[in-house]
């Protein structure tokens, strides 16, 4: 966490003090938190906020971080799956850009008949966790979390797998 309070503490169980770095960075080694956690930043004993580089947020934007084992997920394709780059007369690629609108999980179900319609790369739009229950994605505040209405970041994992292994 940067420069800007004079102190952080981590919010677990119970409030863990940060120490700052010389660069103004927050950290701490905090043994026996798991998957699964839940925490915030308590800034100057004012206010409480969620981690601005959090990977889950469960109960939306303002709630808890989630701890995430970014490890535990096992890719099925391994490497990426190479399409030709577009404008290149032989071989095009053709993209099609998507609103999730829905749970991740479920898009993995739409994938073959993408395939057989002849689409070579799928664009996401933004799904960066954003407050409330319905957005376009393009304000969304924690950029590294997908929001939750769409899934975990396990869910997204498989979906970028499941495309991966249809080319």
């Amino acid at each position: 966490m940067g420069a800007g309070g004079q102190r952080v503490d981590l919010l677990l169980e119970k409030p863990q003090p940060l120490r700052r770095g010389e660069d103004g960075w927050f950290c701490a080694d905090i043994a026996g938190v798991k998957a699964g956690a839940r925490y915030k930043f308590r800034i100057d004993d004012e206010i409480d906020v969620p981690d601005p580089a959090s990977a889950f947020q469960p109960d939306d934007v303002s709630g808890p971080s989630e701890v995430i084992d970014q490890a535990s997920y096992r890719w099925r394709r391994h490497g990426l799956a190479r399409t030709p780059v577009a404008g290149n007369r032989r071989d095009r690629n053709s993209c099609r850009h998507l609103h999730t609108r829905r749970h991740l999980r479920a898009m993995v179900g739409k994938l073959d008949h993408l395939v057989t319609t002849g689409i070579t790369a799928l664009e996401l739009m933004p799904l960066a966790d954003f407050a409330g229950q319905r957005n376009w994605g393009y304000d969304g505040v924690l950029w590294y979390a997908p929001d939750s209405v769409y899934g975990r970041p396990d869910d997204l994992k498989a979906l970028i797998d499941e495309a991966h292994l249809r080319g």
